[in-house]
């Protein structure tokens, strides 16, 4: 069976509070474990009005505080911004709390505006080129010391273990330097739905096995909203329908939009467009559906994991949409090992 884990951007309802989201993200990470979701990771925004988290490692151990044994990560920390020596730190001190359950990853985006940005790096940021980043954060976690300026540096606290580490990306580059570093890829594909498999197939071909990872290891990214019916998915859909087209007229929203919103908006015929444009982004549909989507992708692009991104206005919604994915999944691999058993008898 593909595995089948949860991206969380931590999205804001409109009407709702930053503290609501985050109570939703952690019942929702709790639903993850109980259906048996591999991964649960938490994406990293700035300067946002309808994304509530800014920092991945504080709600990463408050998340692997209140589940048992879900791997809980990020998806990912934004490492422009920041030491890569305080990020291992971070990183190995929640893999001491909680061992064989934190991944690391790390992104190359902003993560929010050129504000923000100039606020989080400073006037007098340090070009240091991302790649050099990477390096450097893997080095920290993965060495008891390192050398630095002729002198021994110590990443504490110090232990045997590890996180898992992986670089998130949705291009080439990202390919690479996660097939030259010997990381695990996780591929955007919801940031990219017309992407050729390029970059994927660059790194599966060009792995270099590494001191943390011996063989290439792909997951995919996913946007999706299952629900029981169709006429229940196109009802869902219309929120993130409105809200594509909210920041394309260059509104800040703040939060995803409701119902009420979503009946009471008109759009251009050249709204109408952007939107049938951002649906090729999503997997909308009933659970079969969306079973045989992420099949087919995951073929495609010799994924071994699926990453899935669910943003609805009602927060019920989107913990049923995880619920029916899981249970189809389950339910077509059981009955897939019932057929094998058959003919192998």
């Amino acid at each position: 069976m593909i595995s089948l884990s949860i991206l969380d951007q931590v999205p804001i309802s409109d009407g709702q509070s930053s503290k609501n989201a985050l109570t939703n993200s952690i019942e929702l990470a709790q639903l993850a474990e109980s259906l048996g979701y591999k991964r649960y990771w938490i994406a990293e925004h700035h300067n946002s009005k309808y994304f509530a988290n800014s920092s991945p490692e504080i709600l990463i151990s408050c998340i692997a505080a209140q589940t048992e044994k879900i791997k809980v990560g990020s998806g990912g920390i934004l490492l422009q911004h920041y030491s890569p020596y305080k990020v291992a730190e971070n990183l190995k001190l929640l893999d001491v709390l909680y061992p064989d359950r934190i991944d690391a990853g790390f992104g190359r985006t902003a993560g929010g505006d050129e504000i923000a940005t100039q606020a989080l790096q400073g006037k007098h940021n340090m070009q240091v080129p991302y790649e050099l980043k990477v390096k450097q954060t893997v080095d920290f976690l993965t060495q008891k010391e390192v050398i630095a300026n002729d002198n021994e540096l110590i990443v504490s606290p110090i232990s045997d273990s590890s996180p898992e580490i992986w670089l998130l990306g949705s291009g080439m580059r990202s390919a690479q330097i996660a097939a030259n570093e010997g990381l695990s890829f996780a591929f955007g594909h919801f940031l990219t739905p017309d992407d050729d498999g390029k970059a994927i197939e660059y790194y599966l071909n060009n792995f270099k096995p590494s001191i943390k990872q011996t063989k290439p290891h792909v997951a995919l990214c996913i946007n999706v909203i299952c629900a029981d019916t169709d006429e229940k998915c196109e009802e869902i859909a219309q929120s993130q329908d409105l809200m594509t087209v909210l920041l394309d007229r260059g509104l800040h929203p703040k939060g995803t939009p409701s119902p009420s919103d979503v009946q009471k908006f008109v759009y251009t015929d050249k709204e109408k467009e952007i939107i049938k444009k951002s649906r090729q982004e999503l997997i909308l549909g009933t659970p079969k559906k969306v079973r045989k989507e992420i099949l087919n992708l995951s073929k495609k692009y010799n994924a071994d994991e699926i990453l899935i991104l669910t943003i609805t206005y009602d927060h019920m919604d989107r913990l049923n949409s995880y619920k029916l994915i899981m249970e189809e999944m389950k339910y077509d691999v059981k009955r897939y090992n019932e057929e094998f058993s058959i003919l192998t008898t």
